[in-house]
């Protein structure tokens, strides 16, 4: 079964969960090739991984790509955790401490 007609029959769409591009690759010959190539979404590749089947005689298993798919997207939330909680909650700090000097600032403004 080719790409598209796969990607069909999950009911994926072409610009909306994933998109199609041309990618030009070295011939041994010389000068380029054009190779198209599927750029999905996460939730695509996600959607292609849960209906994934091994056909009989098939070299690898789909499995293990689901598995190291979630590999790395648990590694990309550990790194954002890890680096980014942080400054998020810092910024949120100082949205509320600025909101309250604000709404003190303009209180006393009003009562003079």
């Amino acid at each position: 079964m080719r790409v598209k007609e796969k990607l069909d029959d999950l009911g994926l769409v072409e610009d909306e969960d994933y998109r199609l591009e041309d990618i030009l690759q070295p011939v041994p010959q010389g000068g380029y090739s054009t190779k198209k190539v599927y750029i999905l979404t996460p939730e695509a590749f996600k959607t292609c991984l849960m209906r994934a089947r091994k056909y009989p005689n098939q070299k690898v298993d789909p499995v293990i790509y689901s598995k190291y798919y979630l590999l790395l997207e648990k590694q990309v939330l550990e790194h954002f955790v890890e680096h980014y909680l942080e400054e998020i909650l810092q910024f949120i700090y100082l949205i509320f401490k600025n909101k309250l000097f604000l709404k003190k600032f303009i209180s006393k403004l009003l009562k003079v």
